[in-house]
């Protein structure tokens, strides 16, 4: 994927360019929550094919994501994919305080609670 050069020397930038797609964000997200599974990914995201075909790739070529060489139909999240936690703790924080959310709310993932935890955010809205 080419980074806008606007976002080469920008971190944040450099990050979103590559991960700041909804999909992307909502796959790491199920990832985290024991996700594994193209069929399951699929469903629970409501996703076409082509869409997550191209999404599932593309985390494996940032190294975010990896399919299990031996069965080939799971994914597990990288190291650098499970760092992700604390971006998805805070960012669900973040909604709470300034964004309507419809109720129920759904259960975030233990890491994304952990992350939270470790964070010191108010986990009680999460």
């Amino acid at each position: 994927m080419d980074i806008p050069d606007s976002h080469a020397h920008c971190p944040v930038g450099h990050a979103t360019a590559l991960l700041g797609d909804r999909w992307s964000i909502l796959i790491i997200r199920e990832a985290l929550s024991g996700v594994d599974r193209y069929r399951d990914f699929r469903d629970v995201l409501g996703m076409s094919d082509n869409t997550l075909t191209r999404r599932l790739a593309h985390l494996q070529n940032i190294a975010v994501l990896e399919r299990d060489d031996a069965s080939r139909a799971r994914y597990h999240l990288t190291e650098a994919g499970r760092e992700l936690a604390p971006v998805l703790a805070v960012l669900g924080e973040w909604a709470l305080r300034w964004l309507p959310i419809d109720q129920p709310l759904r259960a975030p993932s233990a890491a994304v609670l952990e992350a939270a935890e470790q964070l010191g955010l108010d986990t009680t809205g999460l």
